[in-house]
C-alpha cells in the first residue's frame, strides 16, 4: 500500500489523500492551519476556527460602497 504525507504527522493510503485533494479543490472555503496535541485541543481550535470564519462578511452590496 502507497502512503502519502499529510502535514507533517500523518500518513494516509493514496487513494485516502487523494479524495481529500480532490474535494479541497471542489470546495475550498477557507484554509487554516491546526496544531496537533490533543484531540479535545485540536477540535477547540477548529471550532474557534470556523466561529472566525462565519463572522466575516460573505459580500458586500456595491449600494453600501457609495
Amino acid at each position: 500500500m502507497v502512503f502519502s504525507k499529510c502535514a507533517s504527522y500523518f500518513y494516509l493510503p493514496d487513494e485516502v489523500w487523494h479524495f481529500f485533494i480532490n474535494a479541497y479543490k471542489r470546495v475550498c472555503l477557507f484554509i487554516a492551519t491546526i496544531q496537533g496535541g490533543n484531540l479535545a485541543e485540536m477540535a477547540q481550535q477548529i471550532k474557534n476556527v470556523i466561529a472566525s470564519e462565519q463572522e466575516k462578511p460573505i459580500w458586500v452590496p456595491s449600494s453600501t460602497l457609495r
